[in-house]
């Protein structure tokens, strides 16, 4: 008896292993992370401290066993497949090198997006390497990753050029952002809404493609759902004179 209880001890542990292998190549688990000032990761001109607009990362790591547990319990983690997230990502590694390079378009992106709103011409190529355009722009490598920062970051240029306090109370907000200023929805919203609440955030902007999604999660927070760039600004300068 003792014997056979052995015997089914190591095979459940075998089952056990063979299965957490397959789930950290095959899935990834996405799951609430941290908001802080978009100033901590562009700079533009001389230094500028503090800020109250906030983007929003979420972690997403190689999934596991105690990941599909919690998911089923708590509607702010989330299990997905790594193969269907973009035609190149098959794989963790993937997904990883996929997320890096969205990042750095993403960057460039956003700086010249608000160079463009305030009539300056740029060269979106030169900006990528975050040494051309009518200022000088200084990218920070905190190790984020994705384009949901796009919206944040170009807001946080927009309001570096200016001078302008864009957000008088802490306003987190994500949105992955064209060249033209269009405003595009991104993965993870619920993630991101339930970290905003925990950093303290008054109001969160993000696509209006997101919003359905999005109103299951908010309670004590304000969606503020924008398309383009152009109504990010206007939305938070309205926020701004509420106050």
């Amino acid at each position: 008896m003792r014997r056979h209880g052995l015997a089914f001890a190591a095979a459940a542990l075998l089952v056990a292993a063979g299965l957490q292998l397959w789930l950290c190549t095959q899935y990834v688990t996405i799951a609430p992370g941290w908001a802080r000032p978009a100033s901590t990761l562009v700079r533009v001109g001389e230094e500028r401290r503090g800020g109250n607009l906030l983007y929003v990362v979420v972690v997403a790591r190689r999934a596991n066993l105690v990941d599909v547990v919690r998911s089923w319990l708590d509607p702010s983690i989330e299990v997905r497949p790594v193969a269907g997230q973009s035609p190149q990502t098959q794989d963790w590694a993937g997904y990883a090198r996929w997320m890096q390079e969205m990042m750095e378009e993403s960057k460039a992106i956003a700086a010249a997006v608000a160079f463009r709103s305030l009539d300056y011409r740029v060269d979106l190529d030169a900006l990528a390497t975050g040494d051309a355009g009518p200022l000088p722009v200084n990218f920070r490598d905190f190790g984020i990753v994705g384009a949901s920062a796009g919206l944040m970051i170009a807001l946080e240029v927009f309001s570096q050029l200016t001078g302008e306090n864009l957000a008088a109370q802490p306003v987190a907000g994500t949105g992955v952002l064209e060249a033209d200023g269009t405003v595009y929805p991104v993965d993870g919203i619920r993630q991101k809404i339930a970290t905003s609440l925990a950093a303290g955030a008054k109001a969160f902007l993000l696509p209006r493609g997101n919003l359905e999604e999005a109103q299951g999660m908010a309670r004590k927070i304000r969606l503020i759902p924008v398309e383009t760039f152009e109504e990010a600004v206007a939305a938070l300068r309205r926020l701004n004179a509420e106050e």
